[in-house]
């Protein structure tokens, strides 16, 4: 799971951000307790009109965040215990993002907040460079082509 720092307003929170459909699912189930400025970012993959939240499996109560894909908070859900089932729904903003953070913590949050995301270094930095190596190979056999061309032709 990829982890990074999530700001809205004036809160911030480490967060583990879910790449995979059972992480999607699993999600804080069966969790015995969240460390406090912590949370965990659910990516739905676009805007989504209603995002219903199955909270049966959890051990304590949450504040969830729904995030829209321009990175704003379109909706707020307060001390959702266990048990629950709250939800997403608007006719306006779709949600893509929703953030899970501990009952209260999220006391500041307001609609129309923007929202900083962050990934760790250490893992964003990953693919930028294979990518690299793969335009310099490319590079490389270009002019590895040409200059067989030019020997090609001088001889």
């Amino acid at each position: 799971m990829k982890t990074g720092t999530i700001t809205v307003g004036s809160k911030q929170w480490a967060v583990q951000m879910t790449q995979t459909n059972s992480e999607l699912i699993a999600g804080l189930s069966n969790v015995a307790a969240l460390a406090a400025n912590n949370g965990m970012l659910f990516d739905m993959g676009s805007d989504q009109d209603s995002i219903p939240i199955n909270m049966s499996e959890m051990l304590f109560n949450l504040d969830i965040i729904f995030i829209h894909s321009e990175l704003g908070v379109v909706g707020i859900v307060r001390n959702a215990g266990p048990g629950d089932s709250p939800a997403y729904t608007s006719v306006h903003y779709g949600a893509r993002y929703f953030l899970e953070v501990n009952a209260g913590e999220a006391v500041d949050v307001e609609v129309g907040d923007g929202v900083v995301v962050e990934e760790e270094a250490g893992e964003a930095v990953v693919q930028p460079q294979f990518i690299g190596m793969i335009i310099g190979a490319i590079g490389l056999a270009a002019v590895g082509a040409t200059t067989g061309v030019i020997v090609t032709r001088a001889i």
